[in-house]
């Protein structure tokens, strides 16, 4: 009895040894990026101050660690102490838990993409040598602005897009290659949009941006590849729209996909009025035809007098004065293959014989995702058949 008493308790305590060891290898499994990072020695250091850095060789890593007060913009910028040398360093920003939050940027005098933070993140910049930067010393800023004209990371789904004001500029940064920016904006009715992009600074480094319009259905349209200052004026229906801005993608040598790491940028959009005018029929033609297959019918070509500047018309036919009986309508997009012009169209809507027809007209143009927007109808005009035509065909 007593031997088996102790085997019991040499069987439990190796089950308990072994268990913690199990938590043990998981705990060091699942060490977070800070707890890695406190492995290494960094350095505090406090936004809106200028720090001196210089490396002891090759090798060396130096990593320094700041934590946001309020949300804001953080900016950091690299200068050499020594001029006209190629001497040159790599800074990489990265968050509480290792992510990359700003890729690597290296050079002997550069401003590192900004990034957004809200109040109370941790933030480390790793400092490595790029070409002897180990042979000089480098000064270091550690901006920050409080600015709410920036967007708000992580805005890179549309659920998290910052939202746009007409008329306001907002800015942004592409920190990252994998980095997507959105914002939205809302239209209570049809209206012209220009939308305008730039780089927020010109500066020395090659940088692309592709910048693309979605409607709510997902419907995108291509607004720029830029890296200059664009804009693009475009007609949009009410609805939810959002802008998504990227890096440029390409293909390198090997074929890959590549995006680019393309920095501060600036957006802004405006409205006005989209005015589509009410047409007047000046002139309503009737003509008639005998058919040995179908009922005979009529057909009419309307004239139009101060249509504006639109991509089509809708017309519309009655055989009463209210246009609420017997009545045919049709879209007539203005084309030259069609026979539709601006200011005349004649339509194959195929109407009965009756003494007397009522048409209206109304104005559309097509929105940038090929949406009709439709103007108010034209007063309505009535036509006829000549009375030969009408006792021949009636």
């Amino acid at each position: 009895m007593i031997r088996m008493n102790a085997m019991r308790k040499y069987i439990f305590k190796k089950f308990i040894s072994m268990m913690l060891a199990l938590v043990l290898v998981a705990a060091s499994v699942s060490f977070s990026g800070t707890e890695a990072f406190a492995k290494t020695s960094y350095t505090d250091v406090s936004l809106g101050t200028i720090v001196t850095v210089k490396l002891s060789s090759a090798t060396d890593t130096k990593m320094y660690r700041f934590t946001t007060k309020v949300a804001g913009r953080i900016s950091i910028d690299v200068a050499t102490t020594a001029q006209g040398d190629d001497y040159a360093i790599t800074t990489t920003l990265k968050d509480a838990d290792g992510r990359v939050v700003v890729d690597p940027t290296s050079g002997s005098a550069y401003s590192m993409p900004s990034y957004t933070a809200a109040a109370g993140e941790t933030f480390y910049l790793i400092v490595e040598n790029s070409y002897r930067g180990y042979d000089t010393s480098f000064k270091i800023t550690f901006g920050f602005s409080d600015s709410d004209s920036w967007e708000t990371e992580n805005n890179d789904t549309s659920e998290k897009a910052d939202a746009l004001s007409a008329g306001f500029t907002t800015y942004g940064s592409i920190s990252k290659s994998s980095d997507v920016d959105f914002f939205k904006f809302r239209l209570k009715k049809a209206k012209k949009v220009k939308l305008v992009f730039g780089p927020s600074v010109i500066d020395s480094e090659s940088r692309m941006w592709d910048v693309d319009l979605y409607n709510e259905d997902g419907d995108s349209l291509d607004c720029f590849n830029t890296a200059s200052k664009s804009s693009k004026t475009v007609s949009l229906k009410k609805g939810l729209y959002y802008i998504r801005v990227a890096g440029e993608t390409g293909t390198d040598e090997s074929g890959n996909v590549t995006t680019a790491t393309s920095g501060d940028y600036y957006l802004l959009f405006s409205t006005s009025a989209l005015s589509i005018k009410k047409p007047k029929i000046t002139q309503v033609k009737m003509y008639g035809t005998e058919s040995w297959l179908y009922d005979n019918y009529a057909t009419a070509t309307v004239s139009i007098k101060n249509g504006g500047s639109v991509d089509g018309y809708t017309f519309c036919i009655s055989r009463s004065s209210n246009m609420k009986s017997g009545t045919k309508k049709k879209n007539y997009d203005i084309s030259s293959s069609n026979g539709v012009t601006a200011k005349k169209i004649r339509s194959s809507v195929r109407m009965g014989i009756y003494p007397r027809y009522y048409v209206k007209v109304r104005g559309y143009v097509e929105d940038a995702f090929g949406s009709r927007i439709y103007g108010k109808y034209s007063k309505i005009k009535s036509g006829s058949l000549s009375s030969r035509e009408y006792e021949k065909l009636n």
